[in-house]
C-alpha cells in the first residue's frame, strides 16, 4: 500500500489536513463508524479536550484492532457542537495524527450529536 498527501498549490494551504490523498496498491479499505467520548457506557466530562482526547483515543482503539494505526487515516470526518472550539480540536488531533501522513479531514459544526451529551464525534476511512 502506498499513500500520498497532495496539496495542489492552486488551493490554499492546508494547517493540519492534506486536500488530497492517494492511496494505491492497498488490500482493503476501512470504515470506522463515528466514535465519541464514551467510557463505560457514559459520556465522560464537559470539557471539549478531554472529550476530544477521548474520542481520538476510541478511535486509536478501534485501529489497533483490525491492526492499523493513524498513519493508515486517509479520511477523517469530524462532527462538533461548536465550532468556537476549532483550535483545541486542532492541538488534540496533531497529537494522534502523524505529521508526513496526513489524511483528508473535514470539519462539520453540528447543533446536536445522537450521544446526549458528546460534543464531538469522529469517524474515519483507513486502508492496509
Amino acid at each position: 500500500m502506498s499513500r500520498v498527501s497532495i496539496n495542489p498549490p492552486s488551493l490554499p494551504t492546508p494547517k493540519g489536513y492534506a486536500h488530497i490523498v492517494e492511496a494505491k496498491d492497498m488490500k482493503a479499505i476501512y470504515f470506522i463508524s463515528g466514535q465519541v467520548p464514551v467510557r463505560r457506557g457514559r459520556v465522560i466530562s464537559k470539557d471539549f479536550t478531554k472529550q476530544t482526547e477521548l474520542a481520538f483515543d476510541n478511535l486509536k482503539k478501534a485501529l489497533e484492532h483490525v491492526g492499523l494505526s493513524f498513519s493508515s487515516v486517509v479520511k477523517l470526518n469530524i462532527y462538533i457542537t461548536d465550532l468556537r472550539f476549532l483550535k483545541e480540536l486542532r492541538k488534540v488531533r496533531a497529537k494522534f495524527l502523524p505529521g508526513d501522513a496526513l489524511p483528508a479531514i473535514t470539519t462539520v459544526g453540528v447543533t446536536a450529536l445522537a450521544r446526549r451529551g458528546a460534543m464531538i464525534e469522529v469517524e474515519a476511512v483507513a486502508i492496509k
